[in-house]
């Protein structure tokens, strides 16, 4: 069973409960140590303006007498007093200063970790959603919740609990002092407070209200920028430059909005501080100078208090930041509340290798293929209507089996599906004659994961890592020999090319495959997905961007690894369903046999009125 989202968050911060324990004992130090210095302030001022022992003895009795002989009872000097003042000084400053480091390297070393540790969460959940999650939600948004989110929901974790406390710490601490040194004083002085805290109150809602904005425009923000750096030879040779810069500008606009409308609302508690602050300052000096002058106060007594009350502003002030801070982040904790909340698959990520929950549901789920798959009765949409409405197919090991269609037909969605990476809301699938995804069968999740260990798909689209060509290759299968690369290499014709690299296998390559060509990218695609060896293998538009003699040698690789492995071939190219022992047209959410003869299949595709765009595209030479 899921455990509850907000017990999964504190179980990030539970492992350092030891060291923000420590930190908070720091921060409750700092603030005994402000009380003191208000405490002492008259005091202090008085011993020095008297010139000798006068006002001390609240001093001196902080200070073991005999660590210094010449202050003992009785035996009192003007410069044994002042030395002494002078020492208990520079002690609260060092326990001060002591105080501060030492919270600072408890707590942001440990604020780091949780971040860490929440933005490794995040992203293993983001990976771990179905892909229909990610078609629904822009691919910014969840950037934005990813780093912004948990860089917010740090701060609400670690940061801003650690700064309420120690500044209502010191707020108390200072509080203390004053009404020990001016009890009256001290009841009138909290006539200040009632405004504070209605101030409080009302920024807070608005802050909420305008960082919950700011948030959903930073997503719009992000995701728009990534979609155009993807996009810059499309924008460019459109000549869309400026109206792109300018889609970008407006919703850059709306990010500035609402955080200027936060900014604003925050402002408005200094000012309420500050008028506060002061009026309670003012009322509270008037009525102490007369204390003063009718005996009730001692002048010392009113320095204390008063520079308690000075000393007040700042924690005060950084607990109302703190405040608004903590209503500005409650929206990201939401937001992150919510993806943690999205079903995803069972992890970890790793399944082949046979470690961990994840294998454990799929561990002998699926034997290796030995004779025949079978899709039957399956039905698949997005949305309305079905995209594939009772698509039966077999594919037997030693098979190539072609699929046609026009584009949109679904050719790619029975690609996931085969692949594990979509779940089919209807149907069947027997895997050597035993049937799946029944009721009685296993979750569909784990039956996913067993599929996806059986499978190996190259899409239609591939994508490279920013890394080596190793990288990218291990990516499928990370045991992998230098041999295997190689031998995969080989089979895809690029082992001479990769040579030529400079590093050879670890020439980086970048995100997109800078340096290779398109149909490079589509070759190294391939040597992936047969690196992984796996008894089914899944080819959408393997060759699209081929000339026709590297199509060729591809294909006839291809054809000679047929053995102990199934494969479906997807595409738009008559020559490449030469290899096919079979093809199929995807039409109306169904399949249907063309012919089962190579030698019927092209005849069968040039009657089909199909045959001219495919004959453009297999004379396209490779880019």
């Amino acid at each position: 069973m899921r455990e509850p989202v907000g017990s999964g968050l504190a179980q990030l911060v539970w492992p350092h409960r030891g060291r923000l324990a420590a930190g908070v004992g720091c921060g409750l130090g700092l603030a005994l140590v402000g009380g003191l210095y208000a405490y002492l302030t008259g005091p202090l001022l008085q011993t020095v303006l008297s010139g000798g022992a006068r006002g001390a003895q609240p001093l001196l009795r902080l200070i073991p007498l005999r660590l210094m002989p010449g202050l003992q009872a009785g035996r009192w000097t003007v410069p044994g007093t002042l030395g002494a003042v002078a020492a208990l000084l520079l002690g609260l400053a060092l326990t001060k200063g002591l105080l501060h480091l030492a919270q600072a390297a408890l707590l942001e070393r440990s604020a780091e970790q949780v971040g860490h540790a929440l933005r490794v969460r995040v992203y293993e959940q983001l990976v771990r959603l179905p892909l229909r999650t990610h078609r629904e939600i822009a691919s910014g948004e969840l950037i934005a919740r990813l780093l912004d989110d948990t860089r917010q929901l740090r701060g609400l974790l670690i940061d801003l609990p650690l700064m309420i406390v120690r500044e209502a710490a010191a707020v108390l601490a200072l509080a203390l002092a004053a009404l020990w040194t001016a009890p009256r004083l001290a009841a009138l002085a909290v006539l200040a407070l009632p405004p504070v805290v209605v101030a409080v109150a009302l920024i807070a809602r608005r802050v909420r209200r305008a960082a919950a904005q700011g948030q959903t425009a930073l997503g719009e923000l992000v995701g728009q920028a990534a979609q155009a750096l993807r996009a810059l030879r499309e924008i460019k040779s459109c000549g869309a430059e400026a109206r792109e810069v300018a889609r970008f500008s407006a919703s850059s606009e709306r990010l500035a909005g609402s955080a200027a409308s936060a900014v604003v609302a925050r402002a408005v508690g200094p000012l309420v501080n500050e008028v506060s602050a002061a009026g309670a300052l003012a009322v509270t000096l008037a009525y102490g100078a007369w204390q003063v002058r009718v005996g009730a106060v001692a002048p010392e007594a009113l320095v204390s208090f008063v520079a308690a009350v000075l000393l007040t502003y700042r924690p005060i002030k950084g607990l109302t930041q703190a405040l608004h801070a903590r209503a500005a982040a409650q929206p990201s904790r939401a937001r992150i509340e919510q993806v943690l909340a999205w079903p995803a698959e069972p992890g970890p990520i790793e399944v082949r290798g046979g470690a961990g929950p994840a294998a454990a549901a799929c561990d002998g789920l699926l034997p290796p293929l030995r004779e025949a798959l079978e899709l039957r009765e399956l039905r698949f949409r997005y949305a309305a209507p079905w995209v594939l409405d009772r698509l039966t197919l077999r594919l037997a090991c030693g098979e190539i089996v072609g699929v046609v269609g026009r584009s949109g037909a679904g050719k790619s969605t029975v690609a996931d599906l085969l692949a594990g990476l979509e779940r089919w809301d209807q149907g069947e699938l027997y895997w050597d004659g035993r049937a799946w995804g029944s009721d009685a069968g296993p979750p569909p999740a784990a039956l996913a994961l067993a599929l996806r260990e059986q499978v190996a798909l190259v899409p239609q689209q591939p994508l490279l890592l920013d890394g080596t060509v190793a990288e990218n290759l291990r990516f499928a299968a990370p045991a992998a020999t230098e041999a295997d690369l190689w031998q995969v290499l080989s089979w895809a014709g690029l082992e001479r090319r990769v040579s030529a690299l400079p590093g050879a296998l670890q020439a980086r390559l970048g995100s997109g495959g800078e340096g290779l060509s398109v149909g490079e990218v589509q070759r190294l695609a391939v040597a992936r997905a047969l690196l992984r060896r796996a008894p089914l293998l899944v080819l959408d538009e393997p060759t699209a961007a081929l000339d026709a003699e590297t199509e060729q040698g591809l294909l006839t690789t291809l054809d000679g690894l047929r053995a102990g492995r199934a494969m479906l071939l997807i595409t738009h190219r008559p020559a490449a369903l030469r290899i096919a022992d079979r093809v199929l047209r995807l039409e109306g959410g169904q399949l249907q046999a063309l012919t089962p003869t190579s030698a019927a299949t092209v005849a069968t595709v040039a009657a089909s009125g199909l045959e001219q765009p495919w004959r453009r595209s297999a004379g396209q030479g490779e880019a």
